[in-house]
This record gives structure tokens, C-alpha cells and sequence, in this order.
């Protein structure tokens, strides 16, 4: 069994999440949007980070399986 001798975390900045979205989805305002959520957006919380990315317009959330998609 392997120890772990420190706790780790991390901050999800929301704000620089939308900016850096809105970055993008401006430089090609026409273009498809796909937000990838897979594995639970990579520890993130999937819920939460799809709610966020399809309330600023994606128009898709990239998932890893079946179970993922019907989840969200």
C-alpha cells in the first residue's frame, strides 16, 4: 500500500475558466465548441464543469464513455 505524506488540492479559478473560453470562442465566433469533461473533468467535478461550459455556449461536452454521457 503506498503512503501519502502530504495532502494535495487544487483551486479551480471559475473566473479564468470563462475568460480563457470566451478568448477562444471569440477568435472563431461561427466554430463548434466542444468543452471536454471526461473523467470527471479530470478530478474537477463533471456536473459543475458541464454546467459552466454549456451555460457560456458549448456546443458539446466531450465524454470518455457511454456512462459519463448519461451521467450528464
Amino acid at each position: 500500500m503506498t503512503k501519502f505524506y502530504r495532502d494535495t488540492w487544487v483551486c479551480i479559478d471559475m473566473d479564468a475558466l470563462v475568460h480563457n473560453y470566451k478568448q477562444i470562442s471569440d477568435l472563431r465566433p461561427k466554430a463548434a465548441m466542444i468543452a471536454v469533461i471526461k473523467a470527471n473533468a479530470y478530478g474537477h467535478g463533471d456536473i459543475q464543469m458541464a454546467r459552466l461550459f454549456s451555460a457560456l455556449g458549448a456546443s458539446y461536452l466531450g465524454v470518455s464513455s457511454l456512462d459519463e454521457a448519461l451521467k450528464l
